[in-house]
């Protein structure tokens, strides 16, 4: 999914949120005792602190980026540092820490979330006052189920700890666990050993690692109201008046209302993507492409935006299952780390194929909510997305339209440009003088071949040339040396062309969508790739040697 992925981190969620700086003191509850946050931000945006419990005090180094202070944090001297990035939502501020790997990259699969609340606004003390029997439940207790039915955890609170049991088909394990670095940690034992575990909240979703295996799951939720009163079953209900104007079914034989502007199949506009995609959207939208996404732009866009996403599905076939989801909440979570999942997966049909949908928010510093509403269905291999994002109030009042959009999701046969079929060739030298001793070069050739059947092989290969000469100061050669680089790579894939806008995407994850123009010059066909207001790319069918 990583199309998907590098379309989310470039919309910048961030922008969204509107932080207003990095200023105060916050608090959370942590293993041993309150745990509080201090943070500084200078002019410059550079943010300094520290994180400070009964168990000692770690310093804090960041910088503030496209909405977020992002650093290490670490003991004084910052040695053994991990990532650090927090964000400002509301009185909250949300804390995301992760180890570095041996590259120096943190590990966001790992990260560890906390939400620390202004001190002001810290929760007192237990004793100090009664709790509140209407207080928001414990996120952790409850029972979750996933991976297709198969597995079950029932989480119990109990005295500061967890206890309960996780089912997996026919086999229980009884459990304890504790919350510690922001997350649920606890063991089980099987045919006399012990094993660990750990768990993750965010919504409705329980993230369980054990061992190698990560299994996502789902909260269960009684769909019984405790606080609604119910109806009573001796009452007598009202008879209907059989002369009043019926305000369900419209009669056969009605006329549409002023305001229905979209009727599905029947008045939309078609559009239809080269690779293929096809959909139906309202007479009063527009489609458009931008970087090589699909954008719905409606009459109130407003603080939202709407855009068609499609990728190979790698071997998913439902839009429900569990793998899929996991993927989804892990891009949200690396890419957009403060929307929490809203709501269920929801089951939404998507033309003659199933579909789901699912909901993330947001509530930034000045009170907008921010929601990322997102349908998913699989076509013919490939997974389809259909996602909005923006103000949450933006986002809502244009679902009805959303969801009738993605009903009519379909995959045709692509389209493919004729005069596009073959082998065509690239090359390009350059070179530079680095003073009068020094001298370096790069040679670059490429190969694609664009096949009838809708498939393409690419090949391409670059080799670069340095060398260099020492003197002294009468001119006399001292040293010298010259080096060679060579690299290549290469992709299979698919394509498509239409309309001047050429598409490939190979097995490996690459997607090019760029626009092109074949030219004929004394006999030969020579192919102009755009480069974005630079010189065109040009590409030739006869092999340059």
């Amino acid at each position: 999914m990583r199309y998907l992925t590098a379309v989310l981190a470039l919309l910048g969620f961030a922008s969204w949120t509107l932080a207003d700086g990095y200023n105060g003191t916050y608090t959370a509850d942590g293993i041993k005792g309150a745990v509080t946050l201090v943070l500084a931000q200078d002019k410059d945006n550079n943010v300094s602190g520290t994180m400070a419990s009964a168990g000692g005090k770690l310093i804090i180094r960041a910088k503030v980026q496209d909405g977020s202070a992002v650093g290490l944090i670490g003991p004084d001297g910052m040695q053994g540092s991990a990532y650090f990035r927090a964000q400002r939502e509301g009185a909250s501020m949300t804390v995301l820490m992760a180890d570095m790997d041996a590259n120096g990259q943190p590990r966001l699969t790992d990260a560890r979330s906390v939400v620390f609340k202004a001190a002001a606004e810290a929760a007192a003390p237990a004793g100090d006052k009664p709790v509140n029997p209407l207080a928001a439940a414990d996120a952790y207790a409850g029972t979750f189920k996933g991976d297709a039915g198969r597995l079950a955890v029932e989480i119990l609170p109990a005295q500061g700890q967890y206890t309960g049991t996780i089912r997996l088909e026919d086999k229980k394990f009884a459990f304890k666990a504790a919350v510690k670095d922001g997350q649920l940690q606890g063991s089980f034992e099987s045919d006399g050993n012990t094993f660990d575990f750990t768990a993750a909240v965010n919504g409705n979703i329980l993230t369980l690692k054990a061992g190698n295996t990560t299994y996502l799951l789902e909260k269960e939720r009684k769909a019984v109201n405790p606080l609604e009163k119910p109806a009573n079953p001796l009452a007598n209900p009202t008879p209907a008046n059989p002369l009043d104007k019926p305000t369900g079914d419209k009669p056969a034989d009605a006329k549409p209302a002023a305001d229905d502007k979209w009727t599905p199949l029947a008045r939309g506009k078609v559009y239809k993507h080269a690779t293929g995609g096809t959909l139906h959207y309202p007479q009063d939208w527009e489609v458009k492409e931008v970087q090589g996404v699909v954008q719905l732009v409606p009459p109130n866009q407003g603080e939202a935006m709407y855009m068609v996403l499609a990728e190979d599905a790698q071997g998913i076939t439902r839009p429900d299952d569990p793998k899929l989801i996991q993927a989804l909440e892990m891009q949200i979570a690396q890419n957009a780390p403060l929307l929490r999942r809203v709501g269920t997966v929801e089951a939404v049909k998507s033309g003659s194929q199933a579909g789901a949908g699912l909901a993330w928010e947001v509530t930034g510093q000045n009170g907008l909510v921010v929601r990322a509403q997102l349908y998913v269905t699989i076509i013919k291999g490939k997974a389809v997305y259909l996602l909005g994002l923006g103000a949450k109030a933006k986002v809502v009042e244009n679902d009805k339209a959303l969801r009738e959009i993605f009903s009519t999701f379909a995959w045709e046969e692509a389209q493919i440009d004729r005069e596009l079929l073959g082998t065509w060739h690239y090359w390009s030298y350059s070179s530079s003088g680095l003073g009068t001793s020094n001298l370096s070069s790069t040679e670059t050739r490429r190969t694609v071949s664009l096949k009838e059947d809708g498939t393409f092989a690419w090949q391409g290969n670059s080799e670069g040339y340095l060398s260099a000469k020492n003197t002294d100061s009468g001119g006399n050669v001292t040293s010298s040396g010259a080096a060679v680089g060579n690299s290549g790579t290469g992709t299979k894939g698919t394509w498509a062309a239409a309309d001047g806008k050429l598409y490939l995407t190979g097995d490996n994850g690459m997607y090019v969508a760029v626009k092109y123009e074949i030219k004929a010059q004394n006999g030969n066909s020579f192919l102009y790739i755009d480069a974005g207001g630079k010189k065109p790319q040009e590409w030739s069918r006869n092999k340059v040697n």
